[in-house]
């Protein structure tokens, strides 16, 4: 089974779009296990002791591509971030138009309530004087 260095090393030669897609989640999380004051060179030293059972990779170019990964990964992110704000800005104003129409359908509904309440009373109203007339 490949490790995580040979993995990143195949990735990265098949561009740097693909490096960002394969390694961001593995990188991202490792990310979380450093402060956000930690300079790069302690996520890398990391990362390189993750290829240590790969005696054949040239650790300059590991870390090399390492930190391009971990700076596509930010990049991506952020942009995910972003389109899922639009998203979820776009979500909000369906909700917002949709709780709009549902206020102006309940104000509606009440109307035709208190229209039956009436008529329900106006009814009580005759059906008494028929009651009276009939006795």
């Amino acid at each position: 089974m490949p490790t995580t260095a040979d993995r990143l090393c195949d990735v990265t030669q098949e561009g740097q779009t693909r490096v960002t897609l394969r390694v961001r989640l593995k990188i991202i999380s490792k990310c979380r296990n450093f402060n956000a004051n930690s300079d790069k060179a302690n996520l890398v030293n990391y990362l390189v002791k993750l290829s240590n059972t790969d005696e054949n990779l040239h650790e300059a170019r590991f870390e090399e591509h390492t930190l391009e990964a971990q700076e596509l990964s930010r990049v991506e992110a952020t942009v995910v971030v972003e389109d899922d704000r639009e998203v979820i800005v776009q979500e909000l104003a369906l909700v917002r138009a949709r709780y709009a129409d549902l206020e102006l359908r309940l104000e509606e509904a009440e109307g035709r309530v208190a229209t039956v309440e009436n008529e329900k009373e106006e009814m009580k109203r005759k059906l008494e004087i028929v009651r009276r007339v009939v006795h």
